[in-house]
């Protein structure tokens, strides 16, 4: 259950989390194409997935980058549009649509940085955070990992060394094309911008999920319950073993968590993953 704290103001607060979702959507976007055209591709450094993609063939057939973007993400939008999930539809096509506008108004202006190694570390940072803005808020910018999905039910890989493969494939194709200093710096690119996503999203989550094996684990459940600060969120969850725990506790939280367990039972062992909600 949740605080009476979290309680008040419900009715409100179910209204926000759509509009709130649309500005993050819309300033992850932003963020994401300004890295693309004012750091990134005036500089022929090709990050991964469909932005590398469109990228790479803004180069080689000197088309506008945004317009490439609209092509190929357009069979992924039309894709989610007959998805029942209306909510993920409208943002699918509001995140991609902001992106592409973007991409095309800022074309025509100089970029801001001509240093191959200072646009990758400020495109890298700038697309990674950007699209990890929209990821958390449920706005996918292309259907690249949808792709991926596909392709995992007819090949014996995982969904991220599928990936891997296509965006190693697509930084191996910019080096013959550019040259391999460039794709080295396509490569510290990809690297910078998947450590910013995974940051990004990382800090928007507000709760972690907890999943404790221990021998003790009414004692565990007793201190955490017990302590002062700690705001404890026990859901119905079936199927969990006898001498194991699962619950959630705000992020800001987790430390002093793991310190009650080290102290009750030192041999437990501890996952912790983030989620955007306590569940009830």
């Amino acid at each position: 259950m949740l605080p009476a704290s979290d309680k008040k103001g419900e009715g409100q607060r179910n209204l926000l989390p759509v509009w709130r979702r649309v500005v993050y959507v819309g300033i992850g976007a932003f963020l994401a194409a300004f890295g693309l055209e004012m750091f990134l591709t005036p500089n022929k450094i090709i990050p991964g997935g469909v932005h590398g993609l469109s990228s790479l063939l803004s180069h080689v057939t000197e088309m506008q980058m945004g317009l490439i973007l609209f092509f190929l993400n357009l069979p992924y939008v039309l894709y989610t549009s007959v998805s029942k999930e209306r909510q993920r539809f409208f943002l699918t096509a509001f995140g991609f649509l902001l992106l592409t506008g973007i991409t095309l108004i800022l074309h025509p202006f100089p970029p801001l940085v001509e240093d191959p190694p200072l646009a990758a570390l400020g495109g890298g940072v700038l697309l990674g955070v950007g699209v990890g803005m929209v990821l958390f808020y449920t706005g996918p910018l292309d259907g690249f990992r949808d792709a991926a999905i596909l392709l995992r039910k007819r090949v014996p890989l995982t969904i991220d060394e599928i990936i891997m493969l296509i965006n190693l494939s697509l930084l191996g194709l910019a080096g013959f094309i550019f040259g391999w200093d460039q794709a080295l710096y396509s490569v510290v690119t990809y690297a910078i911008a998947m450590v910013a996503t995974k940051r990004t999203i990382n800090r928007l989550y507000r709760y972690k999920a907890v999943w404790i094996q221990t021998c003790r684990p009414e004692a565990v459940k007793q201190a955490i319950s017990s302590t002062p600060g700690i705001d404890f969120y026990t859901p119905n969850f079936e199927g969990v073993q006898p001498n194991s725990l699962f619950f959630t506790v705000p992020k800001t939280q987790g430390d002093a968590v793991m310190q009650i367990i080290e102290k009750i039972d030192p041999e437990a062992t501890m996952h912790m993953t983030p989620v955007n909600s306590a569940i009830e």
